[in-house]
Parts: structure tokens; C-alpha cells; sequence
């Protein structure tokens, strides 16, 4: 095989890049032999072709692969660069025929599959650090001030605000980029746009949108010379601009109260119910309004039911808009939980976690408004200390988790939307730095340059940290599904038009003498995607920890799944089942290698 050789590029003939000019090459065997392998796991055949495997290609399948975008675990070895950083979200780059953790089954057009197999002793460090995901979002003002951010509940969105320049900028995540959603959204000059807000998106399991982008709501406080109001604004999937949703909410006004000053907002929504809650001095109101084609929305004002006085900004609101939890001023460690147009109920934090509680700082709400996780102050012997906490907020279902924090001087703190993981900036002797804890009080610490200056962000699940920084904001990955000796099961379900149609369930099973037992039922959803309009054409991924090796996997869509939907299951990150056809409608999977004969267990 010559080496090294010029050639001419042919005039004529096959279509070239150029016309003239000479280019160097390697000549090989265009047979494969004895002497002529096929390389990376090729198959030589009895006509002297190669049949490629692993994804290699060429006469003797000699290109490898790597670098585009796509994890091939046969080169996910070190000698391979880790198929050059294609199974670790950190250092995969996406290309043209690939997008990084992204994955097509069988008829499936594009189902998320993360990346289980990264073990880049560089990049997968275990419990102690966090890697970037991609590249940086930047602001187009470059001013080199300290933006706010904030991570939509699966950490594929990035909001950065800069109250200084009234103007705010969305992002989402396409592959290893950050691309900027719609136009600059800007508000009145001198009103801080921006420093206010909150985003209402699809709940953190649902990872992506099979056709256009994911609908999300904004909602953003604007000061005003008169008082303060709200400005609320959708993207839905198809949208290429911002779209306002009635007119500005007033708030409050100057010439009523003294006291007119917007302290937060939340906002919250459902399939055609929008919901604005809005902390002021010396108020807490809500406002509604409802989503009908070809009509006016109209802000519409709630009356809290039961409404006592509250502290300020020491409110949430659930994001499918149905809860609000609000701090009482009254009764220290009391919080009234409003289901609307129902009396409230009230969960007395003070006896439930036996704590003298002085003051509530933070109240976080999960997706439904199920659990309730709060940072608050308490009494210790004299001392003031912080503490936070989780609580169910139906009493007759309380198993409340604590964590008493007697270490650095807490800043501020922010939860994760599920309540299972608090993120807590504060002030050590080398400066600031931000602590991710669990309630098993399992710590990761996040330390960069200036981050007292820095505003920060967590994932529904506290698997994503957004930190802002003088160019825009960054979003790192920490350690995410941790089940230790229990089973990862991850479920990636692509919905059709009928989402409201679909129940699942996961069973413990044994099997002895032939006989299958079902010894618990592990993981259900019972029609728990009901909200068809949003949804529909989505692709959700359920991260599960379960006790047990051997589970049953049961589905059912009375009339089947339409136009490519489905779903893909991973185990432990080894891929077990994928289903596509829409004509059957229960499928059993055995997860501990798919046999029924993994599961027999010889009983005494």
C-alpha cells in the first residue's frame, strides 16, 4: 500500500469540491484478506467486501465513528478519546447527523436518552462535581453586569434578565448550544424589567417537544411612576414571537398605598388556565385569566377564601396553577395552603417539625402542589438558626424531612421543584460558594469566581444548576439519579395526540414452580398524563429507583399509539424495550434481561 502520494482531482467524471489542484491521500486495498483486515469489529465476506459493525466505515472500515455526536460504546474506551467525547454531556458536540443524547428507535423519530454510558474517569467524577453541558448563553448587551437567571423545570430552558437594561433574553437548548428563543423582550425604560419574574413550563420529565419548541408562560413585575403591575407573555410551540396575554396586570398603585411594591411573582398554568400570584408589602392577590381561541384574555382578580394577613415575599404557586401557599403574619411557622375556591387548609409548621419557627424566608411548591419545602428561621436555645424543610401539604399525609444547617452563614437558599434537594449559597473564609444538599445529606459543593455576585437556578429534580455570570449564564450537571443498590429504570415515553389515554405500571415480581407473583406494585400512573394539549407530541423521560432486579413493565393505550409514538425503556442505562406498534395495546417486559426464567427465585 503506497504512502503518501499527490494526486490530481479528476476534471472529469465524478463531481468534485474543485475542479483543479492536488490533495494527499492513503491508498488501501480495496479487498479485504488475511492481509488486508477489516478493522473495529468488521466482518470480511466471501466477495472480499467488508461488512462494517460498531458504526465504522469505509472500504475496510477504517473511519471510526467518533466525534459526531452520537455514543458508540465500542469506542467508549480511552484509547478511543472516549469515542472523542461522545457519551458525556460535557464534552459531546452534536452534528449535523446527530444530536447529543438523542436517540431514534425503530419508527420513534427522537427520543431522549441521556447519556448512560459516560465513564470518562475525566468527566464522570462521581458525587463531587459538576460539569457544563454545553456552551455558554451570552447576552447580546455585554455590559458586564450581573444578570438574574433561571432554569425552567428540566434545565432545557435559560431565562437571563437584566433589570438594569429593562430587557430579558430566553434561551433553549438544541444540542451543545444555547439558542436564543424569539426577539429581546424589553419593558418600559427605568421600570426593572426583569427583576421580577417567574416561568410557568411543562413539568420536568418532559424533556422535549417532538414538533416546534416548548410552550412556556412568562410572568414579569414592571415599576411604574404611578405603581407597580404585571406583564405576562406565552411562546407556544409553533410561535416565532412573544405573544401578550391580556393587558397589564396593576398590581397596586401608589396613590392607594404606600405600601405599593411588588416583593415576587409566580405564575402557574394548566391547559387553559393561566394563573398570576403577586407579593407586595402588605398583600398577596392572585389574578386569572382563561386561554379560549379567538378570545380576549382578561385578568380576572381571586379571592382567597379564608384570607388572613400575610408576611411578604413568602408565597408559591404550584405551577399546573392550582395551589398557592402563603406564609401567615399572624402566627409564626403557619402557612395557608389555597386550593381555589376551597376552604384553605393550614399546616402549623412550628408543632409538625418541632421547631420554634420566627420567620418563613422561602416557600416552594412542587409541579401539583403535592409537597411544600421551606427555608425558615428558628429559636435554638436563644440563637437564631436556619433550617429547611419538606412537608406533604395534605396533614393526614405528613412524614416531614428536616435538615438543621449549623454550618457557614446561609445567604439565601433555593429548592429544586420536587422539595429533595436545597441549593445554599453562603459566605466560607475562601469566600462564597454554593452547597447542593439532599435529605440524606449528601453534599456537592459548586465553587467558581464571584459567585456573591451571582444568581442562581435549580432543576426540578436539582440535577441542573444555572449561575449567572458578567457574560450571561452558565448550566452545569451534577450527579442527578443516584439509586446506589437499587434499580434505575427510565422510562422515555413519546406521546401522540391522545396523552390523556395512557397508564402504566412497574410490579415486583417473583416466580416459583412456574408460577409469577406479583410481590408489590412499584411505579404507577394511573391516566396521570391527562392535560392532552400539553402533552401531546412530547417526549418524557420517568428517572426511577426501585428495590428490585426483577420488574414487569405494563402499559396500556385503548386505542393504541398514532403517528410514531410510543416508548423506549432503559435499565441501569442498558436499553431493554422499545415499542412503535400502534396496533397492540399491553406489552410485559421483564426487565432483568427480559426472560421470565431471570426471575425464578427458589423458595425453601
Amino acid at each position: 500500500t503506497p504512502l503518501g502520494v499527490y494526486w490530481v482531482l479528476a476534471r472529469n467524471g465524478f463531481k468534485t469540491g474543485e475542479v483543479s489542484g492536488s490533495s494527499q491521500a492513503m491508498f488501501i486495498c480495496g479487498i479485504c484478506s488475511a492481509f488486508s483486515q477489516c478493522l473495529y469489529g468488521g466482518v470480511c465476506l466471501s466477495t472480499g467486501d467488508c461488512e462494517c459493525a460498531n458504526g465504522a466505515t469505509g472500504t475496510l472500515c477504517q473511519i471510526p465513528p467518533v466525534g459526531d455526536g452520537h455514543c458508540d460504546v465500542f469506542f467508549n474506551e480511552a484509547v478511543y478519546d472516549y469515542d472523542n467525547g461522545d457519551c458525556c454531556q460535557s464534552t459531546c458536540e452534536s452534528s449535523s447527523k446527530y444530536e447529543c443524547g438523542i436517540e431514534a428507535f425503530g419508527k420513534l423519530e427522537r427520543i431522549k436518552v441521556g447519556f448512560p454510558y459516560c465513564k470518562d474517569p475525566a468527566i464522570n467524577c462521581g458525587e463531587h462535581c459538576w460539569t457544563e453541558i454545553s456552551q455558554p448563553a451570552t447576552l447580546l448587551s455585554r455590559t458586564g453586569t450581573w444578570p438574574r437567571i433561571q432554569l425552567s423545570s428540566n434545565g432545557r430552558i435559560l431565562i437571563l434578565s437584566e433589570p438594569e437594561l429593562d430587557a430579558l433574553q430566553v434561551f433553549d437548548l438544541r444540542g451543545s448550544e444555547w439558542v436564543q428563543r424569539g426577539p429581546i423582550l424589553s419593558g418600559p425604560r427605568s421600570s426593572n424589567f426583569g427583576l421580577y419574574l417567574d416561568l410557568a413550563s411543562l413539568p420536568g420529565t418532559v424533556v422535549s417537544q417532538r414538533i416546534g419548541l416548548m410552550p412556556i408562560a412568562l410572568a414579569v413585575g414592571v415599576e411604574r411612576s404611578s405603581g407597580y403591575g404585571v406583564q405576562v407573555f406565552r411562546f407556544e410551540q409553533n410561535d416565532i414571537d412573544w405573544r401578550n396575554v391580556g393587558d397589564e396586570i396593576e398590581a397596586c398603585s401608589l396613590s392607594q398605598s404606600k405600601n405599593c411594591q411588588i416583593l415576587s411573582v409566580s405564575i402557574g398554568q394548566d391547559r387553559d388556565h393561566l394563573v398570576v400570584a403577586v407579593v407586595m408589602m402588605d398583600a398577596v392577590k392572585v389574578f386569572e385569566t382563561y386561554l379560549e381561541a379567538n378570545e380576549d384574555e382578561i385578568w380576572q382578580p381571586v379571592d382567597l377564601v379564608g384570607e388572613t394577613n400575610y408576611t411578604a415575599s413568602t408565597v408559591s404557586l404550584a405551577q399546573d396553577g392550582k395551589v398557592c401557599a402563603i406564609a401567615s403574619g399572624v402566627v409564626p411557622g403557619e402557612i395557608a395552603i389555597h386550593r381555589f375556591y376551597e376552604d384553605p387548609t393550614f399546616l402549623h409548621l412550628s408543632a409538625l417539625l418541632e421547631r420554634d419557627i420566627v420567620e418563613i424566608l422561602t416557600l416552594e411548591l412542587d409541579y401539583h402542589g403535592e409537597t411544600l419545602s421551606t427555608h425558615f428561621l428558628h429559636d435554638q436555645n436563644g440563637i437564631l438558626q436556619d433550617a429547611f424543610a419538606t412537608v406533604h401539604t395534605s396533614e393526614e399525609e405528613q412524614n416531614p424531612m428536616i435538615i438543621d444547617w449549623i454550618e457557614e452563614t446561609v445567604i439565601d437558599a433555593k429548592f429544586s421543584e420536587d422539595g429533595n434537594t436545597v441549593a445554599i449559597k453562603m459566605e466560607t473564609d475562601e469566600g462564597a460558594l454554593i452547597r447542593i444538599v439532599d435529605y440524606s445529606l449528601k453534599a456537592v459543593d459548586f465553587n467558581d469566581h464571584n459567585l456573591a455576585l451571582a444568581d442562581y437556578s435549580l432543576s426540578y429534580d436539582g440535577s441542573f444548576l444555572g449561575v449567572s455570570n458578567q457574560d450571561g449564564g452558565r448550566v452545569f450537571e451534577g450527579t442527578g439519579v443516584s439509586c446506589k443498590n437499587q434499580t434505575l429504570v427510565s422510562i422515555s415515553i413519546v406521546m401522540d395526540e391522545r396523552p390523556e389515554e395512557v397508564s402504566w405500571d412497574l410490579e415486583a415480581i417473583r416466580v416459583a414452580n412456574g408460577n409469577m407473583t406479583t410481590t408489590a406494585n412499584v411505579g404507577r400512573c394511573a391516566n396521570c398524563y391527562y392535560d392532552i394539549d400539553r402533552y401531546s407530541r412530547t417526549n418524557i423521560v420517568e428517572d426511577r429507583c426501585y428495590p428490585s432486579d426483577c420488574l414487569r413493565f405494563r402499559y396500556h393505550a385503548p386505542h393504541g399509539h398514532r403517528g410514531g409514538a410510543g416508548f423506549v425503556m432503559f435499565v441501569n442505562g442498558r436499553h431493554v424495550f422499545t415499542f412503535d406498534d400502534g396496533s397492540q395495546e399491553e406489552q410485559i417486559v421483564y426487565l432483568n434481561g427480559n426472560y421470565l426464567d431471570d426471575c425464578v427465585e427458589e423458595w425453601s
